[in-house]
């Protein structure tokens, strides 16, 4: 068994290396923008996020360059400053490909592991694994000259952090208020990591939920937040102070974005964005839900991951794919689910071997990878996602 997992392992990382590799080539290959030419690629080249200039310029700011800052992108420099040290031997965009590559990397480690912790089966947690490596979004807006890509592995390291607390010593309020802390500094990501630290405060609430009187429960609950909430504000003063703008002027400025779009808000825009991010792995859920009580290990945690990012989606955004992508390490253990569950049905309508299920298992696995890489190619023809979607699929709008 251990040398199966290192093996599935291997194997996921090598893909994952490999298909950044290649997406990194084929931007460079289809003329990556720099410098002047942002102006005139926003609109026709797709495949480098609308966000990047202004995130480029904050590279360029902390290299000691003359640049207009966008306040809202200084207020999240993490990444920028993880891009900072390439930038000086190749172009800030390059950078931020590379340093967003190896964080995919480490993503599809790390989720791999969380997987195998949920599912209780390598070759499953193989083939989530392997979803989130042939994920829409990855290449949409993952590997790409912008942040999104490391909230997503900040949830993902979360989880699995809290969930070996948990299976060594038990997640104490101690614990769980270090991680929470550890949260507000990961919102200098950006305002996604929020579900990283609703994600500590909900696993610690279903695990102590029947162990610890009401009073010390809440108590618990109390020390965490204010974990959060004390260096969060101690973060918020200093941007406030070095650059004048603060978590209010964020606010005053997602109001204004939720008043100008009112057509992607709400259950119908919510329903788009998770198709559009999930594709042909939303719709093995349903079948994946009647594995999961059977199947899944520590199902407080799904659940805690769950709630925090539809908690969060409905705080910050709800009709972004980039945005909503942060459920992947719910959706695909699911789906996965669902794969193994059809491929048994399979096995036994007609009666094949295991062979059989395999070979379905896989043929499901490559349809879903497909379809997604398909999708990204549908949308560098159209440009957009929304155009892609009155193209392709106008039954969704």
């Amino acid at each position: 068994m251990a040398c199966d997992r290192k093996r599935y392992i291997y194997v996921a990382l090598l893909l994952a290396g490999l298909m950044a590799t290649l997406f990194v080539g084929f931007l460079l290959l289809t003329g990556l923008p720099d410098g002047e030419n942002w102006r005139v690629v926003r609109e026709s080249y797709p495949t480098i996020s609308p966000d990047g200039p202004s995130y480029v310029t904050v590279t360029d700011y902390f290299r000691g360059e003359d640049v207009h800052l966008n306040k809202l992108r200084i207020s999240r420099p993490i990444v920028p400053l993880l891009a900072l040290p390439l930038s000086y031997f190749m172009s800030t965009e390059l950078s931020f490909l590379i340093v967003n590559s190896v964080l995919f990397v480490l993503l599809v480690g790390v989720f791999f592991d969380l997987a195998d912790q949920l599912l209780d089966s390598p070759k499953q947690a193989f083939y989530a694994a392997i979803l989130l490596v042939f994920a829409f979004p990855v290449y949409y807006r993952g590997i790409n000259v912008t942040v999104d890509l490391a909230s997503w592995l900040f949830f993902v390291v979360t989880a699995r952090v809290a969930l070996e607390l948990e299976r060594r010593d038990g997640l104490t309020a101690a614990g769980a208020g270090v991680l929470a802390a550890l949260c507000a500094l990961g919102t200098l990501i950006t305002e996604l990591v929020l579900a990283s630290f609703l994600l500590v405060l909900f696993y610690y609430l279903l695990r102590r939920r029947t162990g610890l009187p009401l009073r010390r429960l809440l108590a618990d609950l109390l020390i965490v937040c204010a974990s959060f909430a004390a260096v969060f504000l101690v973060l918020q003063l200093m941007i406030y102070l070095i650059f004048d703008y603060g978590f209010f002027d964020k606010a005053e400025r997602q109001l204004r974005w939720f008043a100008n779009n009112p057509l992607d808000l709400g259950p119908a825009g919510f329903v788009h964005v998770l198709v559009g991010a999930f594709l042909a792995s939303l719709f093995l859920v349903p079948v994946g839900l009647l594995e999961v009580a059977r199947s899944i290990r520590n199902r407080e945690l799904l659940l805690a991951m769950l709630t925090s990012a539809l908690l969060t989606l409905a705080v910050v955004y709800t009709n972004s794919i980039r945005f909503v992508f942060v459920l992947f390490p719910v959706v695909f253990p699911i789906a996965v689910l669902g794969i193994v569950r059809l491929a048994e049905m399979g096995r036994v309508a007609f009666r094949f071997g295991r062979r059989g299920a395999l070979a379905t298992e896989a043929a499901l696995l490559f349809a879903a990878c497909a379809f997604s890489l398909l999708t990204y190619a549908g949308f560098l023809h159209y440009g957009t996602t929304k155009e892609m979607a009155r193209q392709l699929l106008p039954f969704l709008l």
